[in-house]
């Protein structure tokens, strides 16, 4: 289970990406990703694309989504909440970065709303306007929240996500694993060995990276079957979906 990829065109390069459905969850289903979730670039960039998507998810089988949330907008934020109990919507994309805000400065909106929705949330991590310490402080105080931050590595010589959970409490935050850094020899396994592979979720950040890349990175890595199964998608199964086991 991929629990980080898009549609959408990247704003900067407009080569990088695809707004094609069908292409980002084909090139994931030939490398064995049986479920993308997914968001739009385009929410992120300020322009309208929720629900088109969401019409798009709700005839496949194979994917769910992020419903994109600017936290400054009360209309946004009304319209996650109206839409929170979705089927297909399993939380919130926010991208502080992109949105140009700080996460600390919206943290209490977000996470309250989380809480009161029982949906999750995946953040953009590893930028001044969202780095892993300040995320992790906040995850601490509402530990019920589950928070999935993207990227895990691309800040502070790839040790800034690593540094903040040591610090973390909440048994409800973890990371992923969509990052160029991810191809990095040992961090990955580094990662898993001293934080568990419970903390770590499959993320590709595809079509902007490779999901065929991304995935071979955990198939190949030196990691036991059952933590490769654990990143993969058991515990997203478990963890994000709460799906019962088999």
């Amino acid at each position: 289970m991929d629990v980080h990829a898009h549609v959408g065109l990247h704003n900067k390069m407009p080569w990088l990406g695809t707004n094609d459905l069908g292409t980002v969850l084909d090139r994931a289903a030939r490398v064995g990703v049986n479920i993308c979730i997914l968001s739009h670039l385009s929410g992120l960039y300020g322009k309208p694309a929720n629900l088109k998507l969401l019409r798009q998810i709700e005839k496949r089988e194979d994917a769910m989504m992020w419903w994109v949330v600017d936290p400054r907008s009360k209309d946004s934020l009304r319209k996650f909440k109206n839409i929170a109990t979705h089927p297909k919507v399993v939380g919130m994309k926010i991208g502080p970065t992109y949105h140009k805000y700080r996460f600390a400065q919206q943290a209490q909106v977000l996470l309250e709303l989380a809480g009161e929705t029982n949906a999750a949330i995946l953040t953009h991590s590893g930028e001044p306007n969202d780095m892993p310490s300040e995320i992790v402080k906040w995850a601490n105080r509402y530990p019920a929240v589950r928070v999935v931050m993207a990227h895990f590595g691309n800040c502070q010589a790839f040790q800034g996500h690593l540094k903040a959970m040591r610090r973390c409490t909440s048994p409800n935050c973890v990371v992923d694993t969509s990052s160029a850094v991810s191809l990095v020899s040992d961090h990955i396994e580094n990662g898993v060995q001293e934080l568990g592979a419970a903390r770590f979720l499959f993320g590709s950040d595809s079509p902007l990276y490779s999901v065929a890349a991304q995935c071979a990175r955990i198939l190949e890595a030196d990691l036991s079957p059952k933590e490769k199964r654990a990143i993969l998608g058991d515990n997203a199964c478990r963890w994000l979906l709460r799906l019962p086991k088999k």
